[in-house]
């Protein structure tokens, strides 16, 4: 899909988006096990991380 999203006027991020849930349509993962599997205290620091640039550029 990347290779001919120019040709059928696609943007990257759409292509993205159209093979990762085609993978997930044909893999069907577990997904319990992929919530237990996510670092919730690094996910939740980048986040907070985030906040506190967006609010200190809006200064």
């Amino acid at each position: 899909l990347f290779i001919f999203g120019e040709r059928i006027h696609l943007l990257p991020s759409v292509t993205a988006l159209l093979g990762a849930t085609s993978l997930m349509v044909w893999i069907r993962p577990n997904i319990d096990e992929m919530i237990e599997a996510v670092d919730w205290t690094t996910l939740v620091f980048f986040m907070a991380l985030f906040m506190v640039v967006g609010g200190i550029q809006e200064v």
